[in-house]
């Protein structure tokens, strides 16, 4: 899941291959930050987005619309800011 931010202000959600990466099944980047112990910040959102498209954007099925609840579900419960 991508949050609603600056650059994608309606959010997405994006369905794709997941075999050979290590990111796990329900995931957005806030919740890799939080997870990674580096915190949430626009700078870390930027940087950790654009390493993860080249990872997703060869292996993408399918965009659905922002889902908050699997949002929170790959955060721990936990909202962070635009």
């Amino acid at each position: 899941m991508i949050q609603p931010i600056g650059a994608l202000p309606e959010g997405t959600t994006i369905v794709y291959f997941r075999a050979g990466t290590t990111l796990p099944f329900v995931s957005s980047v806030d919740g890799l930050l939080e997870k990674s112990g580096v915190g949430v910040s626009l700078l870390s959102r930027g940087v950790m987005l654009a390493k993860m498209s080249e990872i997703i954007i060869e292996r993408e099925i399918i965009r659905f619309a922002y889902s908050e609840r699997l949002y929170l579900k790959s955060t721990g419960g936990l909202k962070y800011e635009r």
